[in-house]
């Protein structure tokens, strides 16, 4: 009856403005169930947005993908034992961190973004991973600061280029970039080109996020061509991290080709590797109590003085 009560009072404002309060409310409680809240760091005026666990024991750095957000992390992090402390960073230009249109977002300005957001936390050393374009900037920056990083996770990272070409790279020589959204036909094709196994968007969550992405199409068209017109390549830069790392790649991920997993091995023959069946791009998203199991047991391995024995 309450839940009744809320609807008839809300739908007086409107449909619009009834899907984002909706929304809100939904993803308030989804970030306490998580136990996480929201902050944000800043560094000479540039703002950095993240969400945060508190935990006595080591702390994640977790990184999400291209136009996406930190908020893709929260269902994953329930399944983290409480003993970690967790930090969900937004990337530069992404979600609530700040969007400068005269600056350029490529991977070299994410990274040290990301860097002076830590620094300024006060974050000393931790574990980090990341999912696609996140989990390129988490290697570049355990590359550029292996004594900082206890472990590495590669959750289908990008930055090396697979044997084999991913449905999306051949829209993208076709002219076609699906990450562009303009319609809620763009968002919808871009959901099953991510997941195998698309998450259930009840209303309102399909149309508010729509609606983001449209909004956000313009500042994403510019990030995409910062980043990919400079074409980082990290490929030559595997052999000198010397740590734990561990890949997680879905098998049917259709942006980033599973024989990435080839070329990742092939260089860091210390990663421990796991292939999630019929699972796409976003396995955190995808299959969140799968991959926090994995990620977990491999953290403990990582650093067996934190027993991290606890469920999340």
């Amino acid at each position: 009856m309450r839940v009744l009560l809320l609807l008839l009072v809300l739908g007086l404002t409107g449909c619009a403005q009834t899907g984002e309060r909706i929304f809100e409310i939904g993803l308030r409680i989804e970030r306490e169930r998580a136990g996480v809240a929201s902050r944000v760091v800043e560094t000479d005026g540039y703002q950095l947005a993240y969400l945060e666990r508190p935990g006595e024991g080591d702390t994640l750095v977790l990184l999400h993908g291209f136009a996406s957000e930190k908020d893709a992390w929260i269902r994953f992090i329930r399944f983290i034992p409480k003993e970690y402390r967790v930090l969900a960073f937004d990337l530069p230009g992404h979600g609530d961190s700040s969007k400068r249109a005269n600056e350029t977002y490529d991977v070299d300005y994410l990274v040290s973004r990301l860097a002076e957001g830590l620094d300024t936390a006060g974050e000393t050393r931790f574990h980090i991973a990341g999912n696609s374009l996140g989990g390129m900037v988490a290697l570049l920056y355990a590359h550029q600061n292996p004594d900082r990083v206890v472990s590495l996770g590669l959750f289908d990272a990008a930055g090396v280029d697979p044997p084999q070409v991913s449905v999306f790279e051949r829209m993208l020589e076709e002219g076609e970039n699906p990450l562009i959204v303009d319609s809620r036909e763009d968002f919808d094709r871009l959901m099953a080109l991510v997941f195998e196994d698309p998450p259930l968007m009840p209303w309102p969550v399909g149309m508010i996020l729509t609606q983001r992405y449209i909004e956000r199409a313009a500042f994403h068209e510019k990030m995409w061509h910062d980043i990919w017109t400079r074409g980082e390549e990290v490929t030559g830069r595997l052999p000198q991290v010397d740590l734990p790392v561990l890949i997680l790649w879905g098998e049917e991920d259709r942006i980033l080709d599973p024989s990435s997993v080839e070329v990742f091995v092939r260089q860091l023959p210390q990663a421990e590797v796991h292939m999630l069946m019929q699972t796409g791009h976003s396995p955190m998203i995808e299959r969140p109590w799968r991959s926090a199991g994995l990620y977990r047991d491999f953290v403990r391995r990582s650093n067996p003085g934190l027993s991290g024995s606890g469920d999340g």
